[in-house]
């Protein structure tokens, strides 16, 4: 059996739970992929947050789809140190946890920063099973933070059995043992069905940013005002979430981009299910801008609305980053090079469509590969 480690905080249980939406998204998937090799438990270590909503018992539930999740007992709170008892005592009970399952069933942890003392645990006692540990991104890269901050989240890297890689070149800027098994996931790998898609009746050429709405990528920010470079025929929409600040910020940039500006920008807001399928079918060119050069992050991440516009089968407009160009969808890719929003919709203009079946092929084919390599992953584990 796998257990697989998260801070899932969706919930039918009413439980105010922290979590990433991204990161959500990103864990459904790998889900999705370990239940086709054996049989799978989410373990959630979710935190209850900010504020006091109450204290949460542990729980196991099953979804509609059956699937199994463990929800340990947690409480939230405005108190800082209440909130720092309150990572202490969800890591207890994933020590107890672990204490719990038998040594040949093997866990996944999803990398978060205060995993790390339980994860340490596994290698203190061998009673408990060999892990996994998926990383997606080193936290510490993207904010200001000491250097013993970064030197502890590095180091908690290094006891793992095997590795779920963000990307292809993570290993080599960590410095990961590479005789550990390890493979590569840079996104969920979901082909959208055809039933979805819809043909826009405007003769416009619709273009989306789909992804975090901040004021350190700034991803969102650099397409409004490429967008006011843009012809009349194009249509240009932003759709995520983001705190009420950074928000505020980019409908505040589009509302004086829209008085100078002849192509349409449309702010969406933060969309799921069908509202969002929808968009992404209506919309043929999908941005990946992000301020590019200045942070150490762009190594050890990958921009996963890449994947996700090439499930659509859309053509992606990206800034040049190392992780893009060493990927296995570079060739499907055009990128521009400087950050000017002249430059950036110059680069939207002249971007080749390609062809929406070849980008939902290659995914498919990614989508093999990963759960073919993920499988040989954890049979080198039960060896």
């Amino acid at each position: 059996m796998i257990h697989y480690f998260m801070a899932w905080g969706e919930n039918a249980l009413g439980r105010k739970l922290v979590y990433s939406p991204a990161g959500l998204k990103k864990a459904k998937y790998v889900l999705e992929v370990l239940s086709r090799i054996d049989k799978t438990r989410v373990a959630s270590f979710a935190c209850g947050g900010e504020k006091w909503n109450g204290f949460y018992r542990s729980k196991y539930t099953l979804t509609e789809n059956n699937q199994e999740i463990f929800y340990c007992s947690t409480f939230g709170s405005s108190n800082k140190h209440l909130r720092k008892l309150e990572h202490w005592y969800n890591t207890l009970q994933m020590i107890i946890y672990l204490l719990r399952i038998p040594k040949h069933d093997i866990a996944v942890f999803y990398h978060e920063r205060y995993f790390r003392h339980a994860m340490r645990f596994c290698r203190l006692l061998r009673r408990t099973p060999k892990y996994v540990l998926q990383v997606e991104e080193v936290y510490t890269f993207a904010g200001n933070y000491s250097q013993k901050r970064i030197d502890n989240e590095l180091a908690s890297f290094k006891n793992a059995d095997a590795y779920i890689l963000v990307n292809d070149i993570i290993s080599l800027v960590l410095h990961l043992d590479s005789s550990k098994p390890s493979c590569v996931s840079y996104g969920p790998y979901r082909v959208q069905s055809p039933s979805c898609e819809q043909t826009p009746t405007d003769n416009k050429i619709h273009v989306v940013y789909a992804g975090i709405i901040d004021r350190i990528k700034r991803g969102a920010e650099m397409t409004v005002k490429a967008s006011m470079f843009l012809p009349a025929n194009y249509c240009v929409h932003i759709a995520g979430f983001g705190n009420d600040d950074d928000i505020a910020y980019l409908l505040s940039l589009i509302e004086d981009a829209r008085k100078e500006s002849k192509c349409e920008i449309i702010f969406e807001g933060c969309l799921s299910g069908k509202d969002y399928d929808e968009l992404m079918n209506r919309c043929s060119i999908g941005l990946s801008t992000q301020v590019s050069g200045e942070f150490k992050y762009s190594d050890t991440s990958f921009p996963s609305k890449v994947i996700n516009y090439l499930s659509y089968g859309m053509t992606v407009v990206s800034t040049r980053i190392k992780v893009l160009e060493k990927s296995r969808v570079a060739d499907l890719l055009s990128f521009y090079d400087n950050d000017s929003p002249n430059l950036i919709a110059e680069a939207i203009l002249k971007c080749p469509i390609i062809d929406k079946e070849v980008a939902k092929d290659r995914i498919h084919e990614l989508d093999n590969q990963f759960e073919a390599n993920l499988r040989n992953v954890l049979r080198c584990l039960q060896r």
